[in-house]
């Protein structure tokens, strides 16, 4: 059986040819009579495959024990780290015969052939530039115009472009773009980083499990504290992600987009330290790589570590600044937020003078920022200073509306004696 091609699960890629299985960063070789048996499974997959079907596919005209068949399912289990007491691919049925239990993703023949041009050493892959917010989790790849098929690089492009609108259609959009681009091109990283993130975010954001779907969690913190990142499909989804992403670093090692794939995934699993170790070696890689020093941030706030926390959210929103002019379609309104969230901090804290500095930096990048204002005002009203407070709301709904934090502001304040 030849010209079989290749499949990818959930946490794997199987090459049926190749006789070869992925997983993460292991690499295992595959019995030809299991990748034999993996195939003619898989052209039935959810069905039961009877013994006579298979022996007669797998020994045409040929009479074999009765123990050849179970040792070939055993062999292709352990390849798979898949267990008969609770398997999660390869279903035995008493006295019926075998079921593939998940559906593989084939790839779908294209008309057009296209260079595909693989390089040993993808780690010497320049990438122009990395955005990401960390609550989010966005990543976005400029991978070398040289690297990868350019199928795949077109793929992947438009599937940041999807992923960055933040809903529920770009994310699962850029989920299929991604996996295009990977069919295409199995050794394309940024590929297999940007798919991890989508994964995660699928489970961060709009988790479904048995009961239905989730309310959409808008930080990994909130997702972390909730049951919706332990469900048994967000598991299975997070163990698919991980696997991506540690091909991507497989395949970049020195890359700091592959490394906070990576880190994200890990987050998502609870992996707090495993992450934060993830993230350092990224900033290692690039000392530019903010995307990775706001995860750090936000992983120190997780462990209760708030200073050091605002240390790396001042470190990275210094990042920011310096490299706006630069790409200041990716930084764009992200780098306001962190200083807005900077300053929440600082407030949290006590320490009102850091938080007033930290919202006129906020407003000097953008002057008519909603929540810097409303915060300010508020600094403001805690000082006795409440007209001063209020003419600051005043003057942003007056341009821009009241649906915003500065007219829950004037709201509340209009209820305060004296505050006129």
């Amino acid at each position: 059986m030849t010209g079989r091609g290749k499949l990818y699960f959930e946490n794997c890629f199987v090459d049926l040819d190749a006789c070869l299985v992925e997983t993460g960063e292991e690499r295992r070789k595959l019995d030809p009579k299991a990748a034999d048996l993996l195939a003619v499974l898989a052209e039935r997959s959810g069905e039961v495959v009877s013994r006579d079907d298979i022996l007669e596919k797998l020994w045409p005209g040929v009479v074999v024990g009765d123990d050849a068949l179970p040792q070939a399912v055993s062999r292709l289990r352990k390849a798979l780290n898949d267990t008969p007491k609770a398997p999660r691919y390869i279903e035995t049925i008493p006295k019926r015969g075998y079921r593939l239990m998940v559906a593989p993703r084939m790839p779908a023949p294209r008309s057009v052939k296209r260079d595909r041009r693989f390089f040993a050493n993808r780690a010497a892959v320049a990438l122009a530039f990395l955005a990401a917010i960390a609550f989010g989790g966005l990543i976005v790849w400029s991978p070398d115009p040289e690297s990868g098929t350019a199928f795949a690089r077109d793929a992947t492009a438009r599937g940041d472009d999807r992923y960055m609108q933040f809903t529920r259609t770009g994310n699962e959009t850029a989920i299929s773009l991604y996996e295009q681009a990977i069919s295409d091109d199995p050794a394309f990283a940024p590929a297999q980083a940007g798919l991890a993130n989508a994964l995660v975010q699928r489970v961060v954001r709009w988790p479904e499990d048995a009961k239905g779907p989730y309310p959409s969690a808008p930080t990994l913190t909130e997702a972390l504290a909730s049951e919706r990142l332990r469900t048994p499909l967000a598991r299975e989804t997070l163990y698919r992600a991980q696997a991506f992403a540690e091909r991507a670093v497989r395949l970049s090692p020195d890359s700091p987009n592959a490394l906070k794939a990576l880190g994200f995934v890990y987050s998502a699993q609870g992996k707090v330290e495993e992450a934060i170790r993830i993230h350092q070696r990224a900033v290692a890689a690039n000392a530019h790589s903010w995307p990775s020093l706001i995860n750090l941030g936000e992983l120190h706030l997780i462990q209760g570590r708030e200073r050091e926390a605002l240390g790396y959210f001042e470190q990275a929103f210094g990042v920011m600044n310096n490299l706006y002019h630069a790409q200041p379609q990716h930084i764009g309104d992200w780098h306001a937020a962190l200083g807005a969230e900077i300053a929440a901090r600082y407030e949290g804290l006590q320490d009102y003078a850091a938080a007033e500095r930290w919202r006129r930096r906020v407003l000097e990048i953008s002057p008519l920022h909603p929540g810097a204002t409303a915060g300010l005002a508020q600094l403001h009203t805690r000082a006795g200073e409440h007209d001063a407070g209020r003419a600051l709301c005043l003057d942003l709904v007056a341009r821009i509306g009241a649906d915003n934090e500065c007219g829950v502001f004037l709201t509340a304040a209009e209820a305060i004696p004296n505050a006129r």
